[in-house]
């Protein structure tokens, strides 16, 4: 748990556990503790939380059964699956056979004689082959179906390489053509190397309107704003370097990452999205945007730190010369002075005020209206309170007008306002008998060595919650499994807030001090609530009895009061004197 763990997560000894800052929101004090003992993770600042699984399940998206498999190639053991119909996990699987069908295809076109002139490209922009065959770079030549056949004739339907994007039916008449035509080929991978689509670059064309990049199109496999193009290349020297370059095309992540420069990641060929953002905090905050020094580039550079100001992460933005974009940048320039560009880079704040500020030196009181009228979504989007003082501040100087004006201004043209945070309901109903019942199962699932302690003295009907109800079952087939813990039982519940809720709970000290006696009291507690319900009942019975004269029933249901009576006073007798059950 903490070796699996740990490679994501810098964490650090706090007792018996380990903490350190939650991949998954943004946060400067450690509310993320891994529990080795008890097998599970829980962040107390955001509430994931979950087992070895779930971990992997979030942080590289994955599905569980994708997580299993990730999990068991990192230590050797080969996972099967349990056929085709496993959790609609069968359509996916042909989906990716067909893509990895394609990738090989356009990889072999590359090498052949009907890819010379897409690896004489290649070379003229001075990519070494052994980065070819690392990004697994291909070719479609002109012809219309050359994939679609290689795919019919490997027995593929038609309907699943339509899904796919690879093909596109034809405007008029039957029929599919190729996507991909007389183009190098960028396959994209996902953050665990698995193709998901491809990109493609045009090599030459005579007519106009043609794009110069296009994009598989959206698919169950592919979904642009998640991925970043060259993110598997990069992720190992991401978390090492522990910074990262965005670049904006496919060329430019391949001819830095020629370069050594491979921490280098592109978004595929969109602006860069929230989701990607997030997907690189989980591993750096320290971003840098590399984009193209034109007015698109300026453009999404600005557009790309208002995204990471909403994620409380201010980027740095490398300047490059103008008429360089990153991947033709070491054909002039050096290493050298790159790092020198790299340590002269400003941050997101600095850039966007800049840009709007440094046409002149003075400014009339219209003109600064007018610059906060621009700059107030900039500001807005601000979720963390120390950006926005900065802001203030730089603004202030480019200006020369007082942060507590500005501030005011921007706060009119925003119409911000503090609403009331609510706590997220629990996923558990609460009440006196429910709260029993979970917290003797809490005590279980913290302290497996006593369930057969346990297990014998509890009724499965003294469950009555909903939640309590499954994670009795969960227990219970996980206790089927040898050294099973709280993380076995955590793949029996097949529900992610569930899991979140219990591993805030158990990562309660209060469940390990005394646990035997605890249990012994909790199992009590939810006797006597039983037995009080049963005892009430019964005395309602009686009443009517004695109101129908019905003397049979009347003695029948006095002799069962009796002995749950007697029932009632041998527990509380045994839990006064702490005698073992």
């Amino acid at each position: 748990m903490v070796r699996v763990i740990g490679e994501y997560v810098p964490l650090k000894k706090a007792g018996q556990n380990f903490k350190g800052l939650c991949p998954f929101h943004s946060e400067k004090t450690p509310s993320f503790i891994v529990s080795p003992k008890k097998g599970i993770y829980h962040c107390f600042g955001c509430g994931v939380g979950g087992n070895v699984f779930n971990f992997i399940m979030k942080f590289k998206g994955l599905s569980f059964p994708e997580a299993v498999r990730f999990l068991g190639s990192r230590v050797g053991i080969q996972v099967s699956s349990s056929g085709p119909g496993e959790r609609g996990e069968g359509k996916t699987a042909q989906l990716r056979e067909i893509t990895v069908h394609a990738a090989r295809h356009f990889k072999e076109n590359l090498k052949s004689s009907v890819g010379r002139e897409a690896l004489q490209y290649l070379q003229r922009r001075k990519i070494p082959t052994k980065v070819i065959e690392e990004f697994h770079l291909g070719f479609a030549p002109e012809s219309w179906d050359t994939l679609l056949s290689q795919l019919r004739g490997s027995g593929f339907s038609l309907g699943l390489i339509e899904e796919t994007g690879l093909i596109v039916r034809k405007k008029s008449g039957d029929g599919y053509y190729d996507r991909f035509r007389n183009r190098v080929i960028f396959p994209i991978q996902d953050n665990i190397g698995r193709f998901i689509g491809f990109g493609g670059r045009i090599l030459q064309s005579d007519e106009k309107g043609i794009p110069k990049y296009i994009n598989s199109s959206e698919n169950l496999l592919f979904h642009k704003g998640r991925n970043l193009y060259g993110f598997f290349q990069a992720e190992e020297y991401i978390r090492k370097q522990d910074h990262v370059f965005v670049v904006e095309g496919y060329v430019d992540v391949i001819q830095m990452h020629a370069q050594g420069l491979k921490n280098t990641v592109a978004p595929l060929g969109t602006a860069l999205t929230e989701e990607q953002v997030a997907l690189i905090l989980r591993y750096t905050r320290t971003i840098y945007l590399l984009f193209d020094p034109d007015e698109a580039g300026i453009k999404a550079a600005m557009r790309s730190s208002s995204i990471m100001h909403q994620l409380s992460v201010d980027p740095f933005i490398i300047r490059l010369p103008a008429d360089c974009d990153p991947g033709d940048f070491f054909n002039t320039y050096s290493m050298d002075e790159f790092n020198l560009m790299k340590r002269d880079a400003v941050s997101g704040i600095d850039f966007i005020i800049k840009f709007y500020t440094e046409v002149k030196k003075e400014y009339t009181a219209h003109e600064k209206i007018s610059i906060l009228g621009t700059l107030s979504d900039y500001y807005e989007n601000m979720s963390d309170e120390l950006f926005r003082e900065d802001f203030l501040t730089r603004l202030s100087k480019a200006l020369d007008t007082e942060s507590g004006t500005l501030r005011r201004e921007l706060t009119r043209l925003t119409g911000k306002r503090n609403m009331p945070q609510h706590e997220p309901k629990s996923p558990v109903t609460m009440n006196k008998g429910i709260h029993t019942e979970l917290y003797l199962l809490l005590l279980l699932l913290s302290n497996p060595e006593y369930f057969n302690l346990a297990a014998p003295r509890i009724d499965e009907s003294y469950f009555r919650g909903k939640w309590t109800k499954k994670l009795w079952e969960a227990i219970n087939r996980a206790e089927q499994h040898q050294h099973w813990d709280s993380s076995t039982v955590f793949n029996f519940i097949d529900d992610e807030q569930f899991v979140k809720y219990l591993s805030g709970k158990l990562i309660e000290e209060v469940l390990t001090h005394n646990p035997k006696e605890q249990l012994i009291d909790t199992i009590a507690t939810l006797k006597e609530l039983r037995l009080k319900e049963k005892l009430a009942r019964i005395n309602r019975e009686i009443r009517q009895a004695e109101l129908e004269h019905d003397e049979v029933l009347e003695t029948k249901l006095l002799v069962e009061k009796n002995a749950f009576t007697n029932e009632l006073k041998k527990i509380e007798q045994l839990r006064a004197y702490k005698v073992r059950l």
